[in-house]
């Protein structure tokens, strides 16, 4: 079976985001490097996470047309393995790994 790119986008973020947790449970890796290291590391990852949950044109026009079915339609089990989900996952574990995990969500979004 071929693997589309959006499902292999999902996959690879998939990984990052189980080896970040990983990471940060068995204080080991990035959770032993400096603050400032560790915030930049993240930041970078929450960048590349952030682009995957911008609203395209097609999506926009959709949640203008109709929201309930866009809601609905984003919501349903089908869309789990999509690079949206799988950057929103990536996002709250960063977010939830320290302070410097909120401060590079921070930095990510404002950039």
């Amino acid at each position: 079976d071929r693997v589309g790119l959006p499902m292999y986008l999902s996959y690879v973020m998939e990984f990052v985001t189980e080896s970040v947790r990983q990471d940060f449970k068995e204080k080991t890796g990035l959770a032993k490097c400096r603050p400032q290291e560790t915030k930049s590391t993240l930041t970078a990852l929450a960048k590349c996470a952030v682009a995957y949950l911008r609203v395209t044109v097609a999506e926009e026009k959709n949640w203008s047309e109709n929201p309930e079915e866009f809601v609905l339609y984003d919501d349903n089990i089908e869309h789990i393995f999509t690079p949206r989900a799988a950057a929103t996952s990536l996002i709250d574990v960063i977010a939830l790994t320290a302070n410097a995990g909120v401060d590079a969500v921070l930095a990510a979004v404002g950039s």
